[in-house]
C-alpha cells in the first residue's frame, strides 16, 4: 500500500487538538486545586468560629476577634498576630502560597457574616454612660466609674480595643496615693516666666493637665486643640510631650514623628493610625499644605484614600487623635490654625535644671503604673463632676474650654475632699487661663501676618496729603498698594492680589483685626477705609 504522509493541515489539526487537551487537563487540575483551597479555607474558618472567634467589620475593615488574646486582629497578610494564630492552630506558615488565599477567604467571610462594631484605641470615654475604659495591653480593660474601678475582659460591656503597636501592658495600682504627675512631671516643665510671657507658669501647668486629660475624654470633643510647644533649643519642649507619650504607651521612650514637605499622605497616615496622641517634633519648615491639614484635624474630619492604586474604591479613616507640635520657628499661622492652638512658651533650661534624658526615661519606666494610676484617679474625679454649660468665650475651642471647666470643678471637688481648697477655685483659675490663652493665640497669629504687620507700620504714618493715615479715608486700591509696598520693603510674604482680596481679609479675619484696629468702611465710587488703632477714641461705624 502507498504510505500516506500527514499533510500540513493534518499536522496543524493534530497540534491544535493536543493543545486543547492539554489546556483542558490543566484547567481540570487548576479547578481541582481551587476547590481544595476553597474547601480547606472553609474548614479553617469553621474551626476558628467553633473555637470562639468572632467576625467583625469596623469602619469597612474586617477583623477576627481572638478569644484567647482578647484582641480583634486585622485580617491582612501583614498582621503578625493573625499569622501566629493561624500557625499555632493549623500549622500554616505565612510564606505558604495557600496563606494569601486563606486570608482573602477570611476577609470575604467577615464582610458577609461579620457584625458591625466600633473599635477603640488605647482609652475611650463613653459619654452616654459616663464611664472611662482603658486598654491594659494584656487583653483586659480597666473600667472606671464614678464610684468604682474594676478590670474586665476586652470586648465586655460593648467596648472593644484594637491592638496598638506602641502599647506596653500596665497594671492599675489601687493603693497609689498620687502626686507625682503635678509635682515632678508638670512641676518640672520650664515654661516662660509670667513677666516675659502672657500666662503665668502655674496657669500653663494647669492647662497642660487639662490637655493630658482631654486625651482620655477626646470623644466629648468634636473640635480638638493642637498643642504648640515653642521655645529655644534646650528648653525641654519635646521632652515634656514625649514624657506623656511614654506614660501613655510605655516602652523605653516615646519618639515623635517628622513632617516631610512633599509627603502629605504620610502625615494623614500617622494621625489616623497612631492616636490618641501624636507628636510632630521639630516642625520648622514652611509646608504649603500644612495649615489646611492642621485645621482639618482640629475639626475631626475623616481622611479618605484609595484602597489600591489600581482602583477608585475609597477607604475612610476617622481622625481620632490629639496633636502636639514642637517648633523653634513655627510657620503655621493661618487664623483657622492659630485659633485652635494651645500655645506653651518654653524657656531654656539652666544648668541646675538640666536632667539627663536617660534618667527621665528610666523614672517613667519605673513609675509608669503609678503615673497612669494617678491619671485614672483624675479621670474618676472628672466623671464625678457635672458637664459644664458652654462658656461665653471668644475662643473657637468651645468644646475644650467646656471640658476644661469640668476639670476645674473636678479639681475643686478633689481639693475639698482633702481639705486643701485653694484661695481661688481651680475652675476660676482655668477661666482666667482660657482668657489669657485667647490673647496668646491672637499675638501668635499676628507675628507672621503681613497685613497686620503692615497696618501696624502704616496707621501712624502721614499720607500723601500730609494728614495722618488714621484720620483720612483711603480708597481700597490705594490702601492695598501702600500695604503691599511696606510688606515688600520689610521682606514679608505678601499673598493678597488686590483691593478685593484685602477687603475679604478684613471680613474673614475680623477677630484678629479687631484686636488692634477700628476699621470703618464706606462706599463711594469704590470702597474706602478709615483705619485707626483700637485705643484711639471711637468715632464712626465699625466695619
Amino acid at each position: 500500500d502507498e504510505l500516506k504522509l500527514p499533510t500540513p493541515e493534518d499536522r496543524l489539526r493534530k497540534a491544535m487538538s493536543d493543545a486543547k487537551a492539554g489546556i483542558d487537563e490543566r484547567a481540570d487540575k487548576d479547578s481541582l486545586a481551587n476547590l481544595k483551597k476553597k474547601r480547606d479555607s472553609q474548614r479553617v474558618i469553621d474551626r476558628l468560629t467553633r473555637d470562639g472567634c468572632e467576625w467583625i467589620v469596623a469602619a469597612d475593615t474586617p477583623y477576627v476577634f481572638d478569644p484567647t488574646s482578647r484582641r480583634p486582629l486585622f485580617i491582612h497578610t501583614e498582621t503578625e498576630e493573625l499569622e501566629r494564630l493561624i500557625w499555632r492552630k493549623f500549622g500554616i506558615n505565612g510564606v505558604d502560597s495557600f496563606y494569601a488565599y486563606l486570608i482573602r477567604a477570611m476577609r470575604y467571610h467577615a464582610y458577609d457574616n461579620g457584625e458591625d462594631a466600633s473599635l477603640q484605641k488605647l482609652v475611650h470615654y463613653d459619654r452616654a454612660r459616663n464611664m472611662v475604659f482603658w486598654d491594659c495591653g494584656d487583653g483586659s480593660v480597666l473600667k472606671v466609674e464614678t464610684d468604682k474601678i474594676e478590670k474586665i475582659p476586652n470586648g465586655q460591656d460593648g467596648v472593644m480595643f484594637v491592638p496598638h503597636p506602641r502599647l506596653q501592658p500596665w497594671t492599675y495600682d489601687e493603693d497609689y496615693k498620687g502626686g507625682e504627675i503635678r509635682r515632678r512631671f508638670l512641676g518640672g516643665i520650664n515654661f516662660v516666666d509670667g513677666d516675659e510671657g502672657m500666662i503665668e507658669p502655674e496657669q500653663l501647668r494647669l492647662l497642660f493637665l487639662v490637655w493630658l486629660l482631654s486625651t482620655v475624654f477626646r470623644s466629648s470633643l468634636p473640635t480638638r486643640p493642637i498643642v504648640l510647644a515653642t521655645g529655644p533649643k534646650g528648653s525641654g519642649k519635646s521632652t515634656a510631650i514625649e514624657i506623656w507619650g511614654q506614660i501613655l504607651y510605655g516602652g523605653k521612650r516615646y519618639v515623635g514623628h517628622s513632617v516631610v514637605r512633599d509627603n502629605e499622605k504620610k502625615f494623614w497616615s500617622t494621625v489616623t493610625t497612631d492616636g490618641p496622641m501624636v507628636l510632630f517634633d521639630n516642625l520648622h519648615q514652611r509646608i504649603g499644605w500644612l495649615n489646611e491639614a492642621l485645621a482639618q484635624v482640629a475639626t475631626g474630619v475623616e481622611y479618605s484614600t484609595p484602597e489600591l492604586y489600581k482602583t477608585n474604591k475609597l477607604v475612610r479613616y476617622e481622625v481620632d487623635a490629639l496633636l502636639a507640635i514642637t517648633s523653634i520657628t513655627p510657620h503655621f499661622r493661618d487664623d483657622d490654625v492659630a485659633e485652635r492652638l494651645l500655645i506653651f512658651h518654653f524657656q531654656k533650661l539652666s544648668e541646675t535644671q538640666l536632667q539627663g534624658r536617660l534618667e527621665i526615661e528610666s523614672w517613667v519606666r519605673d513609675q509608669r503604673n503609678a503615673l497612669l494610676s494617678e491619671i485614672v484617679g483624675y479621670c474618676q474625679w472628672v466623671l464625678r463632676a457635672d458637664e459644664q454649660r458652654p462658656p461665653d468665650t471668644a475662643m473657637r475651642l468651645v468644646d475644650f474650654v467646656q471640658f476644661g471647666l469640668r476639670v476645674g470643678v473636678a479639681l475643686d471637688l478633689k481639693a475639698a475632699d482633702t481639705g486643701k481648697s485653694p484661695d481661688v477655685s481651680f475652675k476660676e483659675q482655668l477661666n482666667q487661663t482660657f482668657r489669657a490663652q485667647r490673647g496668646a493665640q491672637t499675638s501668635y497669629a499676628m507675628e507672621d501676618n503681613p497685613v497686620i504687620q503692615a497696618l501696624l507700620d502704616w496707621v501712624p504714618r502721614n499720607g500723601r496729603d500730609g494728614a495722618l493715615n488714621s484720620h483720612r479715608w483711603v480708597p481700597g486700591s490705594e490702601l492695598f498698594s501702600e500695604l503691599a509696598a511696606i510688606a515688600e520693603k520689610q521682606g514679608m510674604r505678601w499673598r493678597l492680589e488686590g483691593a478685593q482680596s484685602l477687603g475679604s481679609f478684613f471680613i474673614n479675619s475680623k477677630d484678629l483685626v479687631d484686636q488692634h484696629f477700628h476699621i470703618e468702611k464706606r462706599r463711594r465710587r469704590a470702597s474706602e477705609y478709615k483705619i485707626r488703632f483700637k485705643d484711639e477714641e471711637e468715632t464712626g461705624q465699625l466695619f
